[in-house]
């Protein structure tokens, strides 16, 4: 009897595991997949992950003398710096005198920059983005932080005066050699000027 009773409780035993391990083994209910789509999409919706901006752009306006730059609006579309180089003596963009701290992909508004000496009134500066060639976070150029560009190879930046009343509208310039480059300008009127290596 007691042997009888020790068979029973082994075999409810074993139902019990076998019943757990079925239930383990089954086919997925079609409620726990029915929406694999709805939760994928829902990290990849734009208000998940804001997308980068699909153009890089640059917009500074005229600037009072004095040891800071503002830049209006930078759209990065990789990580970066925007630099403020002073004219050479054709007028293009020449040596840093500024350079913006590190800048994440995306929009952004009202940067203020530092320069190594003040406007001069009546000089006209370059703003100009450049990316994190090396991916560090450091400013460096000349080196792997090169100019962004668009996607016609153009340096993307926009030229500005100092203390000037009006918003500068250079007319876009050509390439002149092959050792010259177009830079665009995206300030309110579409702008270029020439940069001469």
């Amino acid at each position: 009897m007691n042997q009888g009773l020790l068979w029973t409780v082994i075999a409810i035993l074993a139902l019990l595991v076998v019943g757990m391990v079925a239930w383990n083994l089954r086919t997925p209910a079609a409620d726990e997949f029915a929406s694999p789509t709805t939760e994928l999409e829902s990290p990849l919706s734009p208000l998940a992950f804001p997308s980068p901006s699909p153009v890089a752009a640059i917009v500074v306006t005229s600037q009072e003398p004095g040891t800071s730059v503002t830049v209006e609006r930078a759209a990065l579309t990789t990580n970066g710096f925007i630099s403020i180089h002073e004219s050479n003596d054709k007028g293009a963009p020449g040596d840093v005198i500024g350079t913006s701290a590190f800048l994440p992909i995306g929009e952004h508004q009202n940067v203020s920059i530092a320069l190594r000496r003040a406007g001069k009134k009546g000089e006209t500066l370059h703003a100009m983005l450049h990316i994190d060639g090396d991916g560090n976070g450091i400013y460096l150029f000349p080196g792997p932080d090169v100019p962004a560009v668009d996607a016609t190879g153009a340096i993307v930046m926009a030229p500005f005066t100092v203390g000037s009343t009006a918003s500068p509208t250079p007319s876009p310039l050509t390439s002149a050699s092959p050792k010259t480059s177009t830079l665009q300008s995206t300030s309110p009127s579409p702008s270029a000027a020439t940069l001469t290596y």
